[in-house]
């Protein structure tokens, strides 16, 4: 194509296009292998906008995996099948949920341990450590504590107590 001044646009006989401008597509562009964006010396490097002014149900459709960079390390990314890795931190501000079991994984050990598991089915926890409670605690049930699988205290929901070892009364008890 040629406007006063020179060639604007070039397609050859393999079809491999140059615009001297910006192109413009009215409908949709179908790729057949690879999309590759160049980093553009008008804007932030790499920078790709998605303009969602156009009234659909998603913005953006990605059909497979999505990851991000910095360099060559990966920083974030989200499977195919919707499992999300993130390099350093995940942050919110409302509510996390999980549909499923609730694991938290410490990764310093050899093989990785679980640190802690909240259960989906049932809502019972587990923490490799000491689980710290600040403020006021309410127990709706019984309350057992143990060292491995042998039972060393236990309130039970009638109030009744039972303790493996000496119980130590520090300050003034009343006893009915």
């Amino acid at each position: 194509m040629r406007a006063s001044g020179g060639i604007k646009a070039t397609i050859n006989k393999d079809g491999a296009s140059s615009f001297a401008g910006a192109m413009q597509i009215k409908s949709t562009l179908l790729v057949d292998d690879t999309l590759t964006i160049q980093n553009s010396i008008d804007s932030e490097n790499g920078k790709v906008i998605i303009d969602p002014s156009i009234h659909t149900s998603d913005c953006v459709q990605i059909q497979g995996g999505l990851s991000i960079y910095s360099a060559l390390d990966k920083n974030a990314s989200i499977s195919r099948s919707g499992a999300g890795f993130f390099a350093t931190s995940l942050s919110t501000n409302g509510g996390l949920t999980a549909k499923g079991d609730f694991t938290i994984t410490n990764t310093t050990t050899n093989p990785d341990s679980d640190a802690a598991t909240i259960e989906a089915s049932s809502g019972n926890a587990s923490f490799a450590g000491t689980m710290k409670v600040v403020g006021a605690t309410e127990l709706n049930n019984s309350l057992t504590i143990k060292d491995g699988g042998t039972t060393k205290a236990s309130i039970s929901t009638g109030g009744n107590a039972s303790f493996a070892g000496t119980l130590k009364v520090v300050d003034a008890t009343e006893l009915n």
